[in-house]
């Protein structure tokens, strides 16, 4: 699961069976005293219930590996790689849209201020959101199209997963994200934080968090082939310090953090733990095969 979607999905639960009113968890977006009172009871629901999770997730390929390496179940996933799954697996992995309402937002696309090529740019974006481009891309990725008569050109391996992945309910109730009002971010990365740190079964008002050694990244980089994912990385993080690795899409953030874990070993430079070389010695035993986000950013 991803930790904050998942306290969404818990509280819609929660609102359905009548145990957390919250009018599906849109009272959460009034006001911030309201949304700490219903975020409260989530957390605490998914503290109790930590210790049944094989793994949190970040994006589409960890989303894929836990079912695949880690031995996850049910999960909570974005339609589009579960869909993915699905044809790759000849319908072992599905997905299907939750009764309380899935999850909803609509992707869209934009242009930085600054940038010269303006006209290329749109004729891009033009290019693609043509039915018969944008039907190119919904097998590819899973997801579905915002484009009018995409879906009709996507062919028949699509119609079936959607099928599948959205019952006669599913259009009607899907759960569209409110506009968010400026507090609510950081309240939300709050209590996000507070359910990744705590330990399986504890309360959740008094989180036991993990005492992390000293890490020490010297002159750090990771290479495929010629060309350098990361390099010259530099970072010391305190014994106990509370630490976030934050920046854009694609800058480096889960090469770092796999690097740190064990998972992947650096191309140069020297990462130390607790003053320890841990180069060459991979991840701890018993570990899972791909780890959770060690350092959650937002996006």
């Amino acid at each position: 699961m991803r930790a904050h979607p998942a306290l969404s999905g818990i509280g819609l639960c929660l609102d359905a069976i009548g145990k957390m009113p919250s009018n599906a968890m849109r009272d959460t977006y009034r006001d911030e005293m309201g949304m700490r009172e219903v975020y409260e009871q989530c957390l605490a629901f998914a503290i109790r219930n930590k210790k049944n999770v094989v793994q949190f997730w970040s994006n589409a390929e960890e989303t894929e590996v836990a079912f695949l390496q880690n031995g996850a179940m049910i999960g909570q996933t974005w339609d589009g790689p579960a869909m993915r799954l699905r044809s790759e697996s000849k319908g072992r992995y599905t997905y299907l849209a939750p009764k309380e309402g899935a999850l909803t937002l609509m992707d869209g696309m934009s242009i930085p201020i600054g940038v010269e090529n303006i006209e290329q740019a749109y004729a891009w974006m033009n290019w693609y959101y043509r039915p018969e481009n944008a039907a190119i891309h919904v097998p590819l990725s899973g997801y579905n199209a915002v484009t009018r008569g995409a879906a009709e050109l996507a062919g028949a391996e699509y119609a079936a997963n959607f099928e599948a992945a959205c019952p006669d309910y599913a259009i009607e109730k899907l759960w569209w994200y409110p506009p968010e009002p400026p507090w609510f971010i950081a309240v939300r990365n709050e209590f996000r934080d507070r359910f990744l740190s705590a330990r399986a079964g504890s309360r959740a008002g008094g989180v036991e968090r993990v005492q992390g050694a000293e890490v020490e990244l010297c002159g750090v980089g990771l290479a495929y082939g010629a060309f350098w994912a990361v390099r010259d990385i530099d970072l010391t993080i305190e014994a106990g310090e509370s630490f976030s690795l934050l920046g854009p899409s694609g800058c480096g953030k889960t090469k770092i953090r796999r690097l740190v874990s064990g998972f992947v070993e650096p191309s140069e430079g020297e990462i130390r733990i607790a003053g320890r070389d841990v180069r060459g010695r991979g991840p701890p035993p018993g570990r899972p095969r791909s780890p959770s986000r060690t350092w959650p950013s937002s996006r």
